[in-house]
């Protein structure tokens, strides 16, 4: 964030230096070990403190406040304040080669936890392919790496949004009873609805040995299996990649029938279509209020 800022003001190199100084002296940190504690909350969410600290370090290094150059490096560097080692090499590692945006990012079609999104894929594969309706289904065994087969994840009757998205009988549910993803899924109303909660208790998680050691030799991948028990036969399928993964991209539209459905619900429509055009096309914008002022 602070190197994007920093590029779009046009700082100078010993201003950029500076900048990444102050960013590191008071960057935040997340506590990985409480993100997954309920009662939750969306404070496990850093982004937009990262952002918000990235735009301040540029702007207070172009006002001339100063930072310490070397607060990457040495024995006293950022990384004591993040982790116990450090492997140097990691950090260097294909840089400008290699990037990991590319690699890693994966982009959600469903509002939940990204590990369990292989599950719901699955469950309307299945629906599909058999014509399956819900009301013919009597169990779903979803089965995953360990992570996600552990609370909060086994949670059949979340009340409220923050335990809801953890919640894997909840998304699956939703999923399969055809509610719009997004905030349709999470109204207060259904945390009560007894249709939900009846099927929610037909969803279970199992823990799968080949998803674990996947999971931890490559966690990019998002492999899960399924089992749907109906019309007294069992369904069984699973996946390495799951939509939204970089090996398996949403298409435009899908993308852009997302943000259509979300940002409508804040700015007109008019808005939203300039906003995509411009995103697509970003390259060619010389002024980046061009963009943001779409968003007002």
């Amino acid at each position: 964030c602070t190197i994007a800022a920093a590029k779009i003001l046009n700082l100078t190199k010993d201003q950029v230096k500076q900048a990444m100084g102050i960013a590191g002296a008071i960057a935040p940190s997340v506590n990985v070990h409480r993100i997954l504690d309920v009662p939750g909350a969306m404070v496990k969410l850093p982004n937009y403190w990262f952002a918000k600290l990235g735009v301040d370090a540029a702007l207070l290094a172009k006002k001339g406040f100063t930072g310490f150059h070397d607060y990457l490096d040495g024995d006293k560097g950022y990384w004591v304040t993040v982790s116990d080692r450090c492997i140097w090499e990691e950090m260097t590692k294909s840089l400008g080669k290699e990037y990991n945006i590319i690699r890693y990012l994966a982009l959600k079609p469903w509002p939940t936890c990204r590990w369990i999104h292989p599950g719901i894929e699955l469950i309307l594969k299945i629906m599909k392919e058999n014509n399956l309706k819900a009301e013919e289904i009597e169990e779903i065994i979803f089965k995953a790496h360990w992570k996600v087969c552990n609370p909060p994840y086994d949670n059949p009757e979340p009340k409220t949004i923050w335990d809801a998205v953890w919640s894997v009988p909840w998304a699956i549910t939703m999923a399969v009873l055809g509610f719009e993803p997004g905030p349709e899924w999470y109204t207060k109303e259904k945390f009560h609805m007894q249709r939900i909660l009846n099927f929610t208790r037909k969803i279970k998680i199992k823990e799968d040995p080949e998803a674990s050691e996947i999971f931890e030799r490559e966690p990019e991948k998002t492999f899960a299996k399924i089992e749907v028990k109906a019309r007294g036969k069992s369904y069984a399928d699973k996946m390495e990649f799951a939509k939204g993964d970089p090996q398996k991209p949403m298409t435009r539209e899908e993308l852009e029938r997302k943000f259509y459905r979300m940002a409508t619900k804040v700015i007109t429509e008019k808005k939203a279509r300039e906003i995509v055009n411009l995103i697509w096309n970003l390259e060619e914008v010389n002024n980046i209020k061009e963009l943001t002022s779409l968003f007002a």
